[in-house]
């Protein structure tokens, strides 16, 4: 818990942020550094499969506009 608190203050995420997440949630750095430290900083999130963004990098791009992303994790 201590390393999600120390990774909100490194890169200054408040619950005003909106999180655009593209990383696997199969891999440890996709659980823990996207979906686990969003859900723990309780930052509103929207999570993309890696295949679908992969296959049209602009979907990632389109996501962060539409939604209004200021954090990113691939």
């Amino acid at each position: 818990m201590q390393s999600f608190q120390a990774g909100a203050g490194r890169f200054q995420l408040t619950s005003f942020d909106v999180g655009v997440l593209a990383a696997p949630l199969s891999h440890a750095s996709g659980l823990a550094g996207a979906g686990l430290h969003m859900i723990w900083l309780n930052i509103p999130s929207i999570i993309l499969a890696p295949s679908y963004w992969a296959q049209n990098p602009a979907t990632l791009l389109r996501a962060i506009h539409d939604y209004g992303g200021t954090y990113s994790i691939l």
